[in-house]
């Protein structure tokens, strides 16, 4: 592949040095770590100085500034990849200053990330040739076919500027241990002894928790920038739409070809449990499988079965598809052909023991099922009582028309939204038993478990909102000596159990206390059943969450998951520009009936419900209807400039939706640019059901 055919690379005749693109930057950050993590921005200085600041990602605004702010001739902008301890941010807070420390690998909370970096082979100081960038390219790819036909998911694909690198998410909870670091060493051995050449090396120093990788968006900048070798600006060049995590049994069998295998690498305790090595030979003959021949050794240790037939596809016998087992344990299964690429050694047990998957006999979940159905072989269907029958003393609503108990209730919106103040003033009119917007609460302790602010943030909102001490009002948060810990450990269900009336648990945030993939409806289904364990003690539990840019995540972010678990969910939306105003609320489900649209005004500390027959009248697209028709000829960029406080998605997606209605038109400007007008015949109407 050309060097052209990269976004990044130079091409024939020396372009100008490219400048950092502030957007890309925000986008990698995004694509890395979760919104509300603590990430390390570091900047390499000529003279060998380093710079670092610590950031959350929520700080749209400071880091921002920040990234501005950093001069045109540093050597390289990087961050760390992987979660770190959110103490960091006390270093550094929302910005760049002279490093007195960076952060260490004993400072990493979660490891997050396997970094493959195929480096050219260079002098210091010297950036990599046209053809040089390329083979790296080209190096990578080849690396991503072969950990595909192995069964790894998509990983983001980026240009370093000099090299490539690919990145695969890690399972969840990937163990903080010496022995998880040797298995992500022997992964990143087991590929420099397959790809390594003198052009290009995999780095194998990638391996440590605290890695930092090039801030894409940046200009990689090694020597002087000349046309021979030109300083290239770093970017993502392919994505996942979501990344998936690779099996922990994949990351073994891979690591199982490292040339030289430590020991400590060849098994991992995770909180799964440690499994038994398969009796190979017992379980193919327990299934009839026949065998081609085999088991003999296999050159990266272990043995290799070569099948008589592939199960999934009978016209793929010829080539002898393999079972390998390896001196680990791990197993795999390997049809060569390109259709069975994605068939590993768990679909290939799937096809022989559907109800005997890995994750189904390790799951401590699986034996409360069969418990369950031990128990459940002693009930007479037939003398099951009528549901009438039963005493239920209705749904108990602790604010009328927003919240009841024992039910889960997800407030979600944009990040400065207000969802955070409303909630916490919320929580104070409960644990008070005053009016909240005109609704007399229930009076009731309320437990409020913060992993998303700092004290200092706390304090202000409650001085902002006039909130006192109140005994009622429980504040567990990041800043105390024992952060706030799982919403159903022990400690909560105990004192829920005890507590008459049942009192108020309010999560902020769902991201930062869900210790997996927002997007896996597993980890989200495990997470949401924490809180319906609450909810089932009576208990009111309140969510916090985040929407997204997408538009389908819209109401919420992540798996659908979320939706499925909650009772009431309500999304929360600012009108007001720039600052708290006008807040509308909107449910977008309910299990029973709740107000389903709320206007709500804000204003020195105070909500007071807005009842006139059109307060919701003014609708986002009109805002932006409003918007467009004052700023006539204006190019995308600028209009989502201009509609930022609404949010640049929805700007994005009104102008999309517009333009396909025939309500937006544009107009061919100077240098290709897409100018847009508002039509005279517009409605709205389209566009009001996909703002």
């Amino acid at each position: 592949m050309s060097a052209a055919s990269w976004p990044g690379t130079a091409i024939a005749g020396h372009q100008k040095t490219p400048k950092t693109n502030i957007e890309a930057c925000l986008h990698t950050l995004e694509a890395f770590h979760g919104a509300h993590d603590i990430i390390e921005i570091r900047v390499l200085r000529p003279g060998n100085q380093t710079d670092a600041g610590y950031f959350c990602l929520s700080s749209e605004r400071e880091l921002r500034a920040a990234l501005r702010a950093i001069p045109p001739d540093v050597k390289g902008t990087y961050f760390v990849i992987n979660k770190i301890d959110p103490k960091l941010l006390g270093r550094a807070h929302n910005r760049i200053k002279r490093a007195e420390q960076t952060t260490k690998d004993t400072d990493i909370i979660e490891r997050r990330w396997l970094f493959i970096d195929a480096d050219v082979q260079l002098p210091a100081g010297v950036s990599a040739s046209n053809n040089e960038h390329d083979t790296a390219l080209a190096r990578a790819t080849r690396i991503r076919e072969h950990l595909a036909e192995l069964g790894f998911p998509d990983p983001i694909f980026s240009n370093s500027g000099n090299g490539a690198h690919l990145f695969y998410r890690l399972p969840p909870a990937f163990p903080l241990t010496p022995e998880g670091d040797a298995l992500i060493k022997d992964c990143l051995a087991a590929l420099a002894a397959q790809f390594d050449d003198d052009a290009i090396k995999i780095d194998l120093n990638t391996a440590n928790r605290s890695r930092i990788a090039k801030l894409y968006g940046t200009v990689a900048r090694k020597g002087d920038d000349t046309t021979e070798r030109p300083h290239r600006l770093a970017t993502i060049l392919e994505e996942p739409e979501r990344a998936e995590p690779v099996p922990l049994d994949l990351l073994e069998a891979l690591a199982a070809a490292a040339p030289q295998k430590p020991p400590a690498a060849k098994s991992i305790t995770t909180d799964i449990g440690d499994r038994p090595h398969l009796d190979v030979d017992g379980w193919l003959a327990k299934h009839g499988i026949s065998i081609r021949n085999g088991p003999e050794p296999h050159p990266a240790g272990g043995r290799k079965w070569t099948l008589a037939a592939c199960p999934f596809n009978p016209e793929h016998d010829k080539s002898g598809p393999a079972l390998i087992q390896y001196a680990s344990g791990a197993l795999q299964y390997k049809c060569f052909h390109q259709s069975c690429s994605a068939n590993g050694w768990r679909q290939y047990r799937n096809h022989f023991e559907p109800d005997n998957t890995r994750t189904h006999t390790a799951d401590p979940g699986n034996a409360r099922a069969q418990r369950q159905e031990q128990q459940a072989s002693r009930v007479d269907i037939s003398k099951i009582p009528p549901i009438r029958s039963f005493n239920s003393s209705g749904i108990e609503f602790v604010v009328p028309g927003l919240i009841a108990s024992g039910a889960v209730t997800m407030f979600s919106g944009e990040s400065g939204h207000g969802k955070s103040t409303l909630v916490t003033a919320l929580a104070a009119a409960i644990a008070n038993g005053t009016e909240f917007a005109g609704r007399l609460c229930s009076q009731r302790q309320v437990l409020l478990l913060d992993r998303e602010n700092g004290i200092d943030v706390l304090q202000e909102r409650f001085e902002r909102l006039g909130i006192n001490d109140e005994r009622g009002l429980i504040v567990w948060g990041s800043w105390l000596e024992n952060e706030a810990p799982a919403p159903a450990c022990p400690t909560i269900t105990d004192w829920v159990t005890k507590q008459t009336p049942k009192p108020v648990v309010i999560i902020d945030s769902a991201i930062a206390f869900l210790n997996g993939n927002e997007n896996s409806a597993n980890e989200v289904r495990e997470f949401m059943s924490q809180l319906r364990r609450i909810a089932n003690l009576g208990a009111p539990v309140v969510l916090l969450h985040h929407t997204g840019k997408a538009e389908t995540a819209q109401d919420y972010r992540g798996s659908s998951d979320f939706k499925g678990a909650i009772d009431v969910g309500i999304n929360i939306r600012n009108t007001g520009e720039g600052e708290l105003g006008k807040i509308v609320l909107k449910a977008f489900k309910s299990r029973f009936s709740i107000d389903r649209e709320l206007v709500l005004n804000y204003r020195n500390g105070h909500f007071t419900c807005d009842t006139r027959p059109n307060a919701v009248s003014r609708t986002v697209t009109e805002q932006l209807n409003e918007l467009l028709r004052n700023n006539p000829g204006v190019k995308t960029a600028e209009f989502e400039k201009l509609g930022q406080h609404l949010g640049r998605q929805r700007a994005r997606n009104y102008l999309t939706v517009g333009l396909q209605a025939g309500e937006i038109r544009t107009v061919k400007g100077p240098r290709n640019a897409r100018l847009h007008y508002l039509n005279s015949h517009f409605s709205g109407s389209t566009l009001d059901n996909n703002a």
